[in-house]
């Protein structure tokens, strides 16, 4: 009992501290940021924060792609996006605060259905996300790394609704190849669901990619 105690105090004591945000547990990690389950402090409303690596955000090539995720998100407002509530720099590291999807990923989802959803399932998901691309592409913007675990499951009442999120790889596609961030033969994105035309040019990879 003590010792579960204990262990349970370290890990309390591990998670970062956000003024305004009282987090609770991390509930996802990646190469390049962690995301927490937070309660804001001002109404107890859960949110998801994601907090930038620090080794990560070190190079100023990486804290202009963090910075350009948070700015992509302030623009971006539609109900099959994730809603970009705050932002800021803590412990030497950027965090962005959104909506908390309790539903998990698509992926998740599909995990807990043997590995696959049906058709039935997986319709909805597809439909909202096109309605989601739709606008993206008319403001603009192509996320170039869509893909199950992106698209967050939320929705009142028990009703399906889908929230694409990690614009961590989008950009305005009218300035493709301009920015220095990335070079002339540079490639991202998850190898399992890029279409050809992004591994062939991802600088210029446009809307159809995203489709």
């Amino acid at each position: 009992g003590r010792r579960s105690s204990a262990r349970s105090q370290l890990g309390a004591s591990q998670l970062i501290k956000i003024a305004g945000y009282e987090v609770k547990e991390k509930i996802g990690a990646g190469g390049f940021a962690t995301v927490y389950k937070a309660l804001r402090k001002a109404d107890g409303e859960p949110v998801a924060i994601k907090v930038i690596s620090p080794k990560v955000i070190k190079g100023e090539k990486a804290r202009q792609a963090a910075l350009r995720e948070i700015e992509c998100l302030k623009k971006l407002h539609h109900p099959n996006l994730v809603s970009f509530l705050d932002s800021g720099e803590v412990e030497n590291t950027l965090y962005c605060v959104m909506e908390y999807c309790p539903g998990g990923t698509a992926a998740d989802w599909a995990g807990r259905c043997g590995g696959k959803l049906t058709v039935e399932q997986a319709l909805p998901v597809l439909l909202q996300s096109l309605r989601a691309l739709a606008y993206i592409h008319v403001m603009g913007y192509v996320h170039r790394d869509l893909k199950p675990a992106n698209i967050l499951i939320s929705g009142p009442g028990g009703e399906l609704e889908i929230k694409i999120s990690d614009f961590g790889l989008a950009k305005k596609y009218e300035t493709a190849g301009q920015s220095y961030i990335t070079g002339k033969h540079f490639i991202a994105g998850s190898c399992r669901f890029m279409p050809p035309e992004q591994v062939a040019d991802f600088l210029h990879a446009g809307p159809p990619a995203d489709v």
